[in-house]
């Protein structure tokens, strides 16, 4: 199961006031990224730990006992690539690395 980033830009519009001279004159561009994983054709966002454990299916149990004993989270990259690293461990067919 290959995970992806996908990165966009968000335009937030001047809300500035002129009559209370409150709010900011300026146009902000903020870059967002989100994490994504694919499952055969489907593509999902990495949301919570519950959403993720529930798409490896079978092997949600091990990957959770994995994640406990290793102290690993789905906010930090580096957790995510090793929970995906061992889930795909477990995943792939007995002969293939």
């Amino acid at each position: 199961t290959p995970l992806l980033r996908r990165h966009y830009l968000f335009i937030k519009q001047p809300d500035y006031v002129p009559a209370l001279d409150v709010g900011s004159r300026d146009t902000q561009i903020f870059k967002k990224s989100t994490v994504l994983y694919a499952s055969g054709e489907n593509v999902a966002e990495v949301k919570s730990k519950k959403a993720l454990m529930a798409s490896f299916g079978d092997h949600a149990s091990k990957v959770e006992d994995f994640m406990k004993v290793n102290d690993l989270g789905v906010k930090r990259d580096g957790d995510l690539i090793r929970v995906f690293e061992y889930y795909n461990s477990l995943a792939a067919p007995s002969g293939q690395p």
